[in-house]
């Protein structure tokens, strides 16, 4: 009686197992290296404005935020 037990007991966690593992195949990735999503390039104005002008210092100590939002 046992061993009928025990047989059904692996029987069943066997067949269990290969439900599970049919569940995890692995799928194919929607992007590979040969098929990417095309990023739109960035933009900036071509806009330069020296600090200086706006009253930044150049010394390393002096904060100098408030030229920096004023440019």
């Amino acid at each position: 009686m046992r061993k009928i037990v025990s047989t059904i007991f692996t029987a069943t966690l066997f067949i269990s197992s290969l439900s599970a593992f049919a569940q995890t195949s692995k799928q194919k990735a929607p992007y590979s290296f040969s098929n990417l999503p095309v990023i739109a390039k960035t933009s900036f104005k071509a806009d330069t404005f020296n600090i200086i002008k706006f009253g930044a210092k150049n010394d390393g100590v002096t904060l100098n935020s408030k030229a920096i939002n004023d440019a």
